[in-house]
């Protein structure tokens, strides 16, 4: 094993780290730190510089926030789930974008149906929020994988 493949497993091991306090906070707290969403950021441009798509995985980050912005500022969801998802998309080759949003969606989908199972209704979820951080961390942390 060589230096940077190692490097690369410890960082990919601090993106996993980092993804494990998000889930915790945000479903807790339903808040997504600063801090964490910042981590998530530097590690995923270290990694995108390292296997030399970064120039490629800026534009679409720059779009992701984007969109982001303007559902959180209509009310779809908060301004960590816009920070976290830009942060994580500059770790995911850009061939691999559309399906790490797909198996966001699909993670989504499914946290929300056990959410009415435990709840029982619609009510309780939009007292309570959906703690859409962790199929953000689950979906895009599999793709940053993939994207090594």
């Amino acid at each position: 094993m060589n230096a940077e493949f190692i490097f690369q497993v410890i960082l990919f091991l601090g993106l996993v780290s980092a993804g494990l306090a998000i889930c915790v906070s945000d479903a807790r707290h339903r808040i997504i730190p600063n801090k964490y969403a910042l981590i998530i950021a530097a590690i995923s441009i270290t990694l995108a510089l390292m296997n030399g798509f970064i120039l490629e995985s800026l534009p679409y980050a720059a779009l992701v926030f984007i969109v982001g912005f303007i559902a959180t500022i209509i009310g779809i969801w908060g301004g960590g789930d816009t920070k976290l998802l830009t942060a994580y998309t500059l770790a995911i080759k850009p061939e691999f974008l559309a399906l790490a949003l797909i198996l966001m969606c699909l993670v989504g989908g499914l946290q929300i149906v056990v959410m009415l199972i435990r709840y029982r209704g619609f009510q309780t979820i939009r007292e309570k929020g959906i703690a859409y951080g962790i199929p953000i961390v689950l979906s895009f942390t599999f793709f940053a994988f993939v994207s090594l």
